[in-house]
């Protein structure tokens, strides 16, 4: 009973200090003016044209490029803009539908750290700790208020519910089919992301659940890639037809790493036009640093 008021205490901290942070999302009728935003909008308004228009899954943003079309799903994510195609389909405006995906990511995102640091510490008051470093982390306040991307929001959000996915697949605790539909929408929601989480998903199971827990997801993971396919096969094959091999971008990459110098350094603040003056930066966050030295 103690155990049971404690978290609903915890988690009502949770949501309150989600709630407290997302404000600019919900105190104003307008978009928050975000490097990103704008793309996004426009990308799930075509999106859900070209569902309106019969093309399943959407290939071809309609009104791009002067109304001539750009094949953008091609290579864009899916997930964040089925799930925003939803609120549109209810009558929500565009803007309200990305508020809404960003709001629910954000607070899934914290809530499903806390259960999953409670399985794995065994302790309520250490994952509360656990979820607000998450939730506050400077590199979630620049995705969300400087580049509003819905997919690393997303992705951020769906992390710690794929973790306890594996675990409870390993244990039997939930259906197989209900697992490999998590881990489709894992590969779906961010192309590149579900890439780079792989390694750190892979470590931490390799130390909190053994690497056995592999073995006994093997088929809904299996099943969960053969869903995500209608994405990825298109967009390896057709990758040829873009300059993403030979963009400049990508031999630059080492001087987006960041020094010793910066990585310790008290991130900047971004002011916008129209939302209270944020975090600008892409760093860990001095927190979280503290957190990972003590904790090795």
């Amino acid at each position: 009973m103690i155990n049971q008021k404690q978290n609903i205490l915890f988690l009502a901290i949770i949501l309150f200090v989600s709630i407290y942070i997302l404000a600019p999302f919900y105190q104003n009728p307008w978009f928050p003016q975000t490097a990103d935003g704008e793309y996004y909008s426009a990308r799930l308004g075509n999106f859900y044209s070209s569902l309106q228009h019969g093309s399943v899954p959407p290939r071809l943003a309609p009104t791009f490029y002067s109304g001539m079309g750009y094949p953008v799903f091609n290579f864009n994510y899916p997930i964040p803009n089925i799930f925003g195609s939803i609120f549109i389909l209810f009558g929500s405006t565009v803007q309200y539908a990305i508020k809404a995906t960003i709001i629910i990511s954000y607070i899934a995102g914290g809530i499903g750290i806390y259960f999953l640091f409670k399985d794995v510490f065994k302790n309520s008051l250490a994952s509360l700790v656990g979820s607000l470093f998450y939730l506050t982390a400077p590199y979630q306040m620049h995705d969300i208020f400087h580049r509003a991307t819905t997919g690393e929001i997303m992705m951020f959000g769906l992390l710690p519910f794929v973790l306890m996915t594996l675990k409870k697949r390993a244990n039997n605790q939930i259906n197989p089919g209900i697992a490999a539909l998590i881990y489709a929408i894992y590969f779906l929601t961010h192309n590149l992301y579900s890439l780079l989480f792989l390694p750190l998903i892979i470590s931490f199971v390799w130390v909190h659940y053994g690497l056995d827990t592999f073995k006994k997801n093997a088929k809904p993971i299996l099943i969960g890639l053969f869903i995500s396919m209608f994405f990825w096969i298109p967009a390896l094959a057709e990758m040829k037809y873009t300059v993403l091999s030979t963009a400049r971008i990508n031999h630059d990459y080492p001087t987006e790493l960041l020094s010793l110098r910066r990585t310790l350094k008290i991130p900047g603040t971004y002011i916008p036009k129209t939302t209270p003056p944020t975090l600008d930066s892409d760093q860990p966050g001095l927190a979280q640093l503290f957190v990972l030295v003590i904790s090795i």
